[in-house]
């Protein structure tokens, strides 16, 4: 179905970006921030506000904007948000490493990025939802199963590409190995600061443009929900008719 090999498309990308960033991110806290160990746990606290933030906004950005619209919204505020620490930080704009300042920045961060996530991944969930439906109608069959089974297909290959692309550019950069804090040269850590920023705008920025392709809007999903229903009645009118009919004579 076109509409589920877009949305697929755009996970990979999206999904790519996060595991790029997952991979980078302590390198980052370490050595570009100088974060000691203990103050990295606690933005990942801030995990758990996103998450309420998250399930909540979800439904309502959904039915205010649409789907589509909303997932082209969220993607192109996350492709900004997610560049600003560390762009700020090469442009020397934000507040000084082990400031108060660059710590809530940090942790603001987390919290949009967590959340822009996951209102993503359930209005993702919901578009590919909406593929079924539309496959139903056109075939006559349900296969959500299958569809969402390939749609899950997506979580677990872009995990494991977008470890492998920061993997590269670590190497790329010659970052040393088992490198201890405040040892690693500055300039290896602006190159891969560098580096990063474009991964981030040509894997979040091509989820957006293959989101523009998506093509089941809000009337398209109404009339086949109302095919559905239509067709849900007729089968049960039929079953009661042939339940209720009387059985033939037998000679």
């Amino acid at each position: 179905h076109p509409g589920l090999i877009v949305v697929m498309a755009s996970g990979v990308l999206g999904g790519t970006g996060v595991g790029v960033t997952a991979a980078l991110s302590n390198y980052f806290y370490l050595h570009l921030w100088h974060l000691k160990s203990q103050a990295i746990g606690p933005l990942a606290s801030g995990g758990l506000l996103a998450s309420v933030i998250g399930i909540v906004l979800a439904p309502v950005i959904s039915r205010r904007f649409g789907k589509k619209e909303a997932m082209l919204g969220l993607f192109t505020v996350s492709v900004i948000t997610s560049m600003l620490p560390i762009g700020g930080w090469l442009l020397g704009i934000i507040p000084a490493n082990g400031s108060l300042g660059v710590y809530a920045l940090l942790f603001v961060d987390v919290v949009v990025s967590a959340a822009l996530g996951l209102m993503g991944i359930v209005i993702l969930n919901s578009m590919v939802a909406d593929v079924a439906d539309d496959q139903a109608v056109k075939s006559g069959t349900r296969s959500e199963g299958l569809l969402f089974a390939a749609n899950g297909l997506v979580t677990k290959f872009t995990l494991g590409f977008g470890a492998l692309v920061g993997g590269a550019l670590i190497s790329y950069v010659g970052f040393p190995t088992h490198a201890v804090q405040g040892t690693v040269d500055p300039a290896i850590v602006r190159h891969l600061a560098i580096l990063y920023l474009p991964c981030v705008v040509i894997f979040n920025g091509g989820c957006v443009a293959v989101l523009t392709l998506y093509r089941l809007d809000r009337a398209t999903q109404e009339r086949n929900l109302n095919r559905l229903r239509e067709a849900a009645a007729l089968a049960e009118g039929a079953q009661v008719a042939a339940s209720t009919s009387p059985a033939p004579d037998h000679l």
